[in-house]
């Protein structure tokens, strides 16, 4: 292969490998979205959370967490060691997806961001093993939270989130649908 087929191919993965940090970065706002929701203790918490960026969950998240009844010490403790690691993940995955992507003078590939008020452009290196690791850390994280949450909360908490969206999914249903799905229910079939 000449360089020029090299280039588009590493191109190539290193696109594949950044979808993948996106794609782990989505499922773990979603579990920063029902953790949140979980703390606030109530069905309409799924208004509260929908939209918001994963920095202002893991904010929310903290807070409540220090002052709920139920997150004992040592699951404080946990969340915080969760959230720094976090945090970390998501400042990665933003200089990464939104950084300028372009070729160093050595020829590696590198993101380049703009920090807030700041005139100076900070260098991130691209490579696909950093993506890699970067998709996987976010995934672990991912699952984390979801222990944190199952070990620090009671398992019916989880569900706040959902409860909201399926009550309004059942109000959209034709009554003849409904009761279909009420005798499937009873039933015991899907």
């Amino acid at each position: 292969m000449d360089d020029t087929a090299d280039e588009i191919e590493l191109s190539r993965m290193l696109s594949g490998a950044l979808g993948r940090v996106v794609q782990a970065a989505s499922s773990l706002e979603s579990e920063l979205r029902t953790v949140a929701a979980a703390l606030l203790d109530t069905k309409y918490a799924a208004v509260v959370v929908a939209g918001q960026p994963a920095n202002w969950l893991l904010d929310t998240i903290q807070a409540v967490a220090k002052v709920h009844d139920r997150v004992s010490e040592q699951s404080l403790l946990e969340l915080q060691g969760v959230s720094t690691r976090i945090k970390k993940a998501l400042e990665g995955r933003n200089r990464l997806a939104h950084g300028v992507w372009g070729t160093d003078s050595d020829g590696s590939v590198v993101s380049h961001t703009s920090r807030y008020r700041r005139i100076h452009w900070e260098k991130t290196p691209v490579t696909l093993t950093g993506l890699q690791e970067l998709a996987s850390e976010m995934l672990t994280l991912t699952t984390s939270l979801h222990l944190w949450v199952m070990n620090a909360l009671p398992p019916e908490a989880s569900s706040n989130e959902v409860q909201l969206r399926w009550e309004d999914y059942l109000r959209s249903l034709p009554p003849e649908e409904l009761l279909a799905l009420v005798q499937r229910r009873l039933n015991g079939t899907p």
